[in-house]
């Protein structure tokens, strides 16, 4: 069971996955956080209980400013 406040998961949407994965990825290690999950169509970076997802928008919603998915 996990403490209350703290995250448990963010998932981020983004327009590029391989210049998300490059920047956020040596980011996140540098704080501790380790490559947990990686596929064609995203990744996660986890820290004990917390991870952090960067996911593939499709390609219908790449020129949308906002768009939850």
């Amino acid at each position: 069971m996990s403490q209350p406040g703290l995250l448990h998961d963010v998932e981020f949407y983004v327009s590029d996955l391989k210049k998300f994965a490059y920047f956020w990825g040596w980011l996140l290690e540098s704080f501790g956080y380790e490559l947990y999950q990686d596929w064609d169509g995203g990744k996660s970076w986890k820290l004990g209980d917390t991870y952090i997802v960067f996911i593939q928008v499709e390609e219908r919603f790449k020129d949308v400013p906002y768009h939850r998915c």
